[in-house]
């Protein structure tokens, strides 16, 4: 009996490790979701059901740098058909003081680049209410790792998903998720107001408030699978 309890424990040891190892999905009720890793493309949907907003992605143009809405696709998912067509809805996810590869937690900071501006043009916001985000800000990689980490903090979003454990739990495909933009107040989020992106007054401390469906703070989040 005591051998076999052995031979049981070591083989869930191997499967955990194994599943630690891979680090590309999670355990999440009864389903199994794919992890952000830093360094992956990105789209972002508002997290409306219905409606015209619910067809709502973000993008940053190439030629103007401001950030805006887009229908491209014209649904709800970004299925992996469409990731060619759809290339200015794409953004590079990369969390500070990470490399690429490594899953992106609940809470961490990230910055995002558009693919069509290049992987080192990343997206900003500003405190006033008449200026747009953009991404007309280009800074190398180097700049978010180590001693040199936050000295463009304000190319940088501290990134929640509304039912993951922040610092522990990663960030996962069609996660509820906000970005928190501490720049220039602790309150501010990334937001959509009519066709442009600002940043804007959610919640001091409660993600959920800002991290929600039905919400102009609150966003899906896919990769390619």
């Amino acid at each position: 009996m005591f051998k076999i309890s052995l031979v049981v424990l070591l083989v869930m040891q191997v499967v955990w490790q194994m599943g630690e190892a891979a680090n590309i999905q999670v355990q999440r009720g009864h389903r199994r979701y794919p992890v952000i890793h830093s360094g992956n493309l990105i789209a972002l949907r508002l997290a409306y059901t219905s409606g015209s907003y619910s067809y709502r992605w973000m993008q940053c143009g190439s030629s103007s740098s401001y950030c805006y809405y887009s229908n491209c696709p014209r649904g709800k998912v970004l299925k992996s058909n469409r990731w060619s067509s759809c290339r200015k809805e794409q953004f590079y996810i990369r969390a500070v003081n990470k490399n690429d590869g490594q899953p992106i937690i609940s809470g961490d900071f990230v910055t995002l680049a558009p693919y069509n501006r290049g992987s080192t043009c990343r997206l900003r916001c500003f405190s006033s209410s008449s200026s747009y985000c953009n991404s007309k800000t280009c800074v190398s990689e180097s700049y978010f790792k180590g001693n040199n980490a936050f000295i463009y903090s304000y190319l940088t979003f501290q990134i929640f998903s509304r039912y993951a454990k922040d610092g522990i739990d990663p960030v996962q495909y069609g996660d509820i998720v906000a970005f928190r933009y501490p720049y220039y107040y602790s309150h501010y989020w990334l937001y959509f107001s009519g066709s442009y992106l600002y940043a804007r007054s959610c919640s001091h401390s409660y993600k959920t408030n800002c991290a929600r469906k039905n919400s102009l703070f609150g966003f899906q989040i896919f990769k390619k699978l």
